[in-house]
C-alpha cells in the first residue's frame, strides 16, 4: 500500500485527475453544468454510471442535480438529510459503500441502488475543507471501491466547483427578487406621479404593500400627532363592509396601528390571538404587521397588513421593505394628497 502511495506513476496520475477536474469544471458557474460535468468526468475516471446529488441547505434535503443515465425516478430524487443512515460519514468526508442487503428499494438510498439496477453504489461525499460543509455527493453504480479511487484525487476541486455554483446560483435569485421588487417599486413611483388624487393614491399604495408581504388584507390610516388621533381611511381584503369597519374602529380604538403611530416603529405579530390591542376586522386573520410612515422624523400614517396565515407567515424580511426607504417615497405623496389646500380668500390675503 505504501509502496502504490510512494510509486511516481501513481502520484502524476492523480496530478493529471485533479489537473483534469480543474480545467472541466473551473469554468462552470450554474449548478446543472457544474453537476452535468461533474457525472460525466466522474463515469469516464470510473468506467460505471455516475449520478451526482447537490446540497439544498434551506429544505435540509439532498437533490438529484444529474445522471449519465436516464432514470426519471432519479431524476426527481429528493433526499430528507435526516433519513440518510450514512449523513455523519457524508458530513465527514468519508466515502460509503452501500448495499442492497443494508438499504431496502423502500429506503431513500435503497431506492437509487434498485433504480440503477445495481447490487450496491459507491458514494463519495463532496466536503468543503475550509468550512466543512457537505455540498454534494458522487454516486457510482457499482459493487467495489476500486472504481472510485482514481476520483478520490479531485474531490476537493469537485466540492469547490459545486459550491461555487450553488452560491452563485443563490445570488443570482437574489438579484432577480431585488430586480423584480425593484421594477414594481418603479411601477408604482410612475404610477403615484400621475395622479394626486387621494383615493387613487392610498390604493396603490395598500397594493403595494399587498403584494410585497403576500398578505390578504390591508389598511390605511391617517395619523394626528398633535391630537394623537387616528383617522382609517382605507382597507382592502376584508369581508365586513367599509362602514361596519369604520364603525369599529371608531368604537374600539386603534388597536396596533394606533400603538404604531405613538411608537414610530413596526410592529410583527406573528398570532394576534396573543395580542390584547389587536382589533378583530376579520376571523380569519392570523398574523399582522403595522408600519409607520414617516415624514420629517414624525409619523404621519401607518399601514397595516394582516395574513391568514400563523407562525410568522410575513417574514422580517418583509417588514424591512414595507418601512424602509420605499415607503419614503409614498409617505410625501400622503402628506400632499391629505393637506388642505388653501382657499381662493387666503390666496388673497396680504
Amino acid at each position: 500500500m505504501s509502496t502504490m502511495i510512494n510509486d511516481p506513476t501513481v502520484a502524476l496520475e492523480r496530478l493529471q485527475t485533479a489537473y483534469d477536474a480543474s480545467l472541466r469544471l473551473g469554468g462552470l458557474l450554474d449548478v446543472e453544468g457544474v453537476a452535468r460535468e461533474l457525472a460525466s468526468f466522474a463515469a469516464n475516471l470510473s468506467g460505471v454510471p455516475a449520478m451526482i446529488l447537490r446540497i439544498d441547505a434551506e429544505a435540509e434535503r439532498l437533490v438529484a442535480a444529474a445522471c449519465t443515465i436516464d432514470v426519471p425516478e432519479l431524476s426527481r430524487l429528493r433526499l430528507s438529510l435526516a433519513e440518510i443512515p450514512v449523513i455523519t460519514d457524508w458530513n465527514a468526508g468519508e466515502p460509503c459503500l452501500l448495499t442492497s442487503s443494508e438499504h431496502l428499494p423502500e429506503t431513500p438510498l435503497g431506492m437509487i441502488i434498485a433504480k440503477l439496477n445495481v447490487s450496491a453504489i459507491f458514494s463519495i461525499p463532496l466536503v468543503v475543507k475550509a468550512t466543512r460543509t457537505l455540498v454534494g455527493v458522487i454516486i457510482l453504480a457499482t459493487d467495489t471501491t476500486a472504481h472510485g479511487s482514481k476520483l478520490l484525487s479531485m474531490v476537493d476541486i469537485a466540492a469547490g466547483a459545486l459550491r461555487n455554483a450553488l452560491t452563485h446560483n443563490r445570488t443570482v435569485d437574489q438579484l432577480a427578487a431585488k430586480t423584480h421588487e425593484l421594477a414594481l417599486t418603479r411601477r408604482v413611483d410612475r404610477e403615484l406621479n400621475d395622479t394626486m388624487k387621494q383615493r387613487h393614491v392610498f390604493e396603490i399604495a395598500l397594493d403595494w404593500a399587498m403584494r410585497v408581504s403576500l398578505a390578504q388584507a390591508a389598511s390605511l390610516a391617517l395619523y394626528d400627532q398633535s391630537a394623537d388621533e387616528l383617522r382609517y381611511a382605507m382597507d382592502i381584503g376584508y369581508e365586513r363592509a367599509p362602514e361596519q369597519i369604520a364603525l369599529l374602529q371608531k368604537t374600539m380604538g386603534g388597536g396596533i396601528a394606533q400603538r404604531v403611530a405613538r411608537s414610530g416603529h413596526t410592529e410583527v405579530i406573528p398570532d394576534v390571538s396573543v395580542d390584547s390591542d389587536y382589533l378583530e376586522l376579520s376571523t380569519i386573520i392570523k398574523s399582522h404587521i403595522s408600519v409607520p410612515v414617516m415624514r420629517e422624523d414624525r409619523v404621519i400614517a401607518v399601514i397595516s397588513v394582516e395574513s391568514k396565515n400563523g407562525s410568522m407567515p410575513l417574514p422580517m424580511s418583509i417588514s424591512i421593505s414595507l418601512k424602509n426607504w420605499r415607503l419614503a417615497r409614498v409617505s410625501p405623496l400622503i402628506m400632499r394628497v391629505c393637506t388642505p389646500k388653501p382657499s381662493a380668500n387666503a390666496k388673497n390675503m396680504p
